[in-house]
Protein backbone atom coordinates (compact mmCIF):
# COMPACT_ATOMS: atom_id res chain seq x y z
CA UNK A 1 0.00 0.00 0.00
CA UNK A 2 1.12 3.54 -0.65
CA UNK A 3 1.12 6.14 2.15
CA UNK A 4 -2.01 7.69 0.66
CA UNK A 5 -3.79 4.33 0.55
CA UNK A 6 -2.91 3.69 4.19
CA UNK A 7 -4.29 7.13 5.11
CA UNK A 8 -7.49 6.47 3.16
CA UNK A 9 -8.16 3.12 4.87
CA UNK A 10 -9.39 4.45 8.26
CA UNK A 11 -11.41 7.15 6.48
CA UNK A 12 -13.27 4.74 4.22
CA UNK A 13 -13.40 1.64 6.44
CA UNK A 14 -13.95 3.24 9.86
CA UNK A 15 -15.36 6.72 9.12
CA UNK A 16 -12.40 8.35 10.87
CA UNK A 17 -12.42 12.13 10.47
CA UNK A 18 -9.49 13.08 12.73
CA UNK A 19 -6.24 11.19 13.27
CA UNK A 20 -2.82 11.59 14.81
CA UNK A 21 0.44 10.12 13.54
CA UNK A 22 2.93 9.25 16.26
CA UNK A 23 6.64 8.51 15.86
CA UNK A 24 6.55 4.76 16.52
CA UNK A 25 10.32 4.63 17.07
CA UNK A 26 12.31 2.56 19.54
CA UNK A 27 10.90 4.34 22.58
CA UNK A 28 7.27 3.63 21.69
CA UNK A 29 5.37 1.61 24.29
CA UNK A 30 1.80 0.38 24.56
CA UNK A 31 0.04 -0.33 27.82
CA UNK A 32 -3.49 -1.69 28.21
CA UNK A 33 -5.73 -2.34 31.17
CA UNK A 34 -6.21 -6.01 32.03
CA UNK A 35 -9.43 -7.51 33.39
CA UNK A 36 -8.43 -6.66 36.97
CA UNK A 37 -7.92 -2.98 36.12
CA UNK A 38 -4.12 -3.15 36.24
CA UNK A 39 -2.05 -1.46 33.50
CA UNK A 40 0.02 -4.00 31.59
CA UNK A 41 2.91 -3.05 29.30
CA UNK A 42 2.37 -4.86 25.97
CA UNK A 43 5.81 -4.24 24.49
CA UNK A 44 9.26 -2.98 25.41
CA UNK A 45 11.76 -0.55 23.93
CA UNK A 46 13.66 -2.02 21.00
CA UNK A 47 17.00 -1.02 22.50
CA UNK A 48 16.31 -1.35 26.24
CA UNK A 49 14.06 -4.17 27.53
CA UNK A 50 13.88 -2.40 30.89
CA UNK A 51 12.05 0.47 29.17
CA UNK A 52 12.70 4.20 28.99
CA UNK A 53 11.45 7.22 30.86
CA UNK A 54 8.40 8.74 29.22
CA UNK A 55 8.72 12.34 28.05
CA UNK A 56 5.22 12.57 26.65
CA UNK A 57 2.21 10.36 26.19
CA UNK A 58 -1.15 10.03 24.53
CA UNK A 59 -3.93 8.42 26.54
CA UNK A 60 -7.11 7.09 24.93
CA UNK A 61 -10.11 6.29 27.11
CA UNK A 62 -13.18 4.41 25.91
CA UNK A 63 -16.55 4.65 27.59
CA UNK A 64 -17.75 1.34 29.00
Amino acid sequence: MSVGEVADLPIHDYAVYQALNLDGGGSTSLAVEDSSGKAVLVNTSSDNPAGREVGSNLAVFAAK
